[in-house]
């Protein structure tokens, strides 16, 4: 599914440490006319955020290391307050929802889904989104 080009979205940061999830998330961004900044951990993840004003950012929540992903989102969050910030977790429990939702995420999404249909779900979210409302994908 390839995803509308979408005007309004400027530039987007992905990090992953999978260079196979990044390539698909940056080929999918790019056919909907989205510029994309990649980075595979957090030292190049900060550098893009000092550098850099995102629309939306799409975060694992193991980029480094298990779990350290969360806290990258909750700095992206405070220092991006109206961008699209969304993470990709290995479950969409419950608590994995309240965790996203109190670190300041727009929306979960599971990560053993394709790359590219996580990308075009991403794309067709942040055109329809309601800043009030979290959700699971």
């Amino acid at each position: 599914m390839t995803p509308a080009p979408n005007p309004e979205i400027k530039l987007a940061l992905v990090v992953h440490p999978d260079l196979s999830v990044l390539s698909k998330f940056q080929e999918t961004f790019k056919q909907a006319g989205m510029t994309t900044l990649l980075a595979r951990d957090l030292p190049t993840a900060l550098v893009a955020l000092s550098q850099n004003n995102f629309a939306v950012a799409v975060i694992s929540w193991r980029v480094s290391e298990s779990g350290d992903g969360w806290a990258l989102g909750a700095t992206l969050r405070r220092i991006f307050p109206s961008a699209f910030v969304v993470v990709l977790a290995n479950e969409t429990s419950v608590p994995t929802l309240k965790e996203a939702i109190n670190q300041g995420f727009d929306r979960l999404y599971d990560e053993s889904h394709r790359p590219e249909d996580v990308a075009a779900r991403i794309i067709v979210d942040y055109s329809q989104r309601r800043p009030d409302t979290a959700g699971v994908h």
